[in-house]
């Protein structure tokens, strides 16, 4: 019985009050936005706060990866944050930044500002901790496999479109389209890479490369519209292929290549 009475006092005296909410490690987050998630109001007994309700609303912020609300005694309390770290941009009705789970961490302030390839293709990535997409997954997927495979090929991959129903697409700096497949990305990242140094080697330009072939690569070859200007050249050579393009005749070549 004293021990229940001690604990009733304990929830209802004003002696332990909150007077202040203080919020450790938001870096990107505004510290009053995490206050009003926390909607812990001043005066409020510490005891009375739930803690757990608290944490739970700060962690449905994009950007927060956990939270821990601490009581101090007589009447402090701490938010501690962690934020997620920006890791790829998805463009869906504007540049938002995820993480490397594919969690949502802030629209981007900076379009153009990234060191990987932009994702596409995959709506507009879920707030809070709402589980990524499976598009968003492969997306994420492909971008680690590019870094696995070489830093050289990912700086040189511009976007990767997740909305074909053959795979994921890549699209080169230079507007080459690849097609990658639905699988075994890694073994046709490195083909890739390779089949890119040859083509630099030879100075030879295609449109596009077709990787979704087990022991076969197919090129199309560039064709810069006829008497255009080097500012048209450069346009043309930019244009994105559409699904289902008619493509010239294939003609076998050596090393497992081949040319329409």
């Amino acid at each position: 019985m004293a021990a229940f009475v001690a604990w009733d006092w304990a929830r209802r005296t004003p002696l332990l009050a909150t007077r202040a909410v203080e919020v450790t490690g938001a870096r990107r987050l505004d510290e009053a936005t995490v206050r009003a998630a926390a909607a812990i109001e001043p005066g409020v007994n510490l005891f009375a706060i739930d803690v757990a309700a608290a944490e739970a609303r700060i962690a449905e912020l994009p950007g927060v990866r956990r939270a821990h609300v601490v009581r101090h005694l007589p009447g402090r309390v701490t938010i501690i944050l962690e934020e997620r770290e920006p890791y790829a941009l998805v463009n869906a009705g504007g540049l938002q930044w995820v993480d490397a789970d594919g969690y949502l961490v802030a629209a981007d302030a900076r379009p153009g500002a990234i060191g990987l390839p932009i994702l596409t293709g995959i709506g507009t990535p879920a707030a809070g901790t709402a589980p990524p997409s499976d598009g968003l997954r492969a997306g994420l997927a492909v971008l680690h496999a590019l870094q696995r495979a070489s830093a050289r090929l990912a700086a040189r991959v511009s976007e990767v479109d997740l909305s074909r129903a053959h795979g994921p697409v890549l699209y080169l700096v230079e507007g080459v389209e690849v097609r990658l497949g639905t699988d075994g990305w890694p073994d046709r990242l490195a083909r890739l890479d390779g089949v890119l140094g040859d083509l630099d080697a030879r100075g030879e330009r295609v449109a596009s490369i077709d990787l979704r072939f087990r022991d076969q690569v197919v090129l199309t070859p560039h064709s810069p519209a006829p008497g255009a200007g080097p500012g048209r050249a450069a346009a043309v050579a930019g244009r994105r292929r559409a699904p289902g393009d008619a493509a010239t005749l294939a003609t076998p070549a050596s090393a497992g290549l081949e040319r329409r």
